[in-house]
């Protein structure tokens, strides 16, 4: 599933969110802010320490839009190198991360140990859709990935009018205490059980996401399309039943 963070410039960061966030999604947890004329990451495997390092970074570079991201892993190994962000075409003016799990083309082959997400910033975006300044260029993307796939793409590349896009907002969340986009409800708390009323956006008794007709079940699939509602793959390829709670023993460790 993974949960993707966007800060606009000025935007302080939201540790409590984040550590929500983290503890649900518990594969490598990655950030980057733009800084002028570069973009500035940091990645671990370790939620503390990247929320150290990101509270750090941001207070030196608040200026600049800035991204979170903690995975949960579908494709490639737990590594650093499946970490997001990912620099786009090998560049580090740019940089992708993404929440959800994106079409087979973008699905790495066997014996390739890059996820779909490291794959698509190698391979796919900075050759098909790299005019994001271009409307028509934008809402390809989004008609590609759909509507079960977030992107944010953090840039100090002069070429582009911005230095941030985000795909598929209006499926996220802004939260108006702090002023962050959140990808999903992970951020909130509590951990995916099974049997839950509520697994992501979906609740029980409520219409699906997806089909728009079916109706969520107590399990958090659609009756009529079966649909995860938090992660959007079918009931056959869904992941998140087998989500473990995962807790950390650092958190009063952080300087904030």
């Amino acid at each position: 599933m993974c949960i993707l963070s966007f800060l606009p410039p000025e935007a302080t960061v939201d540790v409590n969110g984040l550590w929500n966030g983290g503890i649900n999604n518990p594969h490598g947890h990655g950030w980057a802010i733009v800084e002028t004329d570069r973009v500035v990451v940091g990645k671990s495997l370790d939620l503390a320490e990247a929320l150290e390092s990101f509270v750090a970074a941001r207070e030196r570079h608040p200026a600049g839009p800035a991204l979170f991201h903690s995975r949960w892993a579908t494709h490639g190994s737990v590594n650093l190198p499946n970490v997001h962000p990912f620099v786009v075409g090998g560049s580090e003016l740019t940089v992708v991360a993404h929440n959800g799990i994106l079409p087979t083309e973008a699905h790495p082959a066997k014996g390739d140990d890059r996820s779909d997400s490291r794959k698509f910033a190698d391979e796919i975006l900075p050759t098909r859709f790299r005019r994001l300044d271009r409307r028509r260029a934008h809402d390809a993307l989004s008609r590609w990935c759909g509507r079960a796939n977030k992107l944010v793409i953090l840039t100090a590349d002069p070429r582009y009018q911005r230095n941030s896009y985000v795909i598929n907002e209006s499926l996220g969340r802004w939260d108006a205490e702090s002023g962050m986009w959140h990808s999903n409800e992970d951020y909130l708390g509590g951990v995916c059980q099974v049997g839950s009323s509520s697994v992501g956006g979906g609740v029980a008794g409520g219409h699906c996401d997806l089909c728009w007709w079916g109706e969520v079940d107590e399990q958090g699939y659609c009756g009529q399309c079966r649909s995860c509602t938090d992660c959007y793959e079918h009931i056959r390829d869904c992941l998140c039943w087998n989500r473990e709670v995962v807790r950390s023993e650092r958190w009063g460790e952080l300087v904030l």
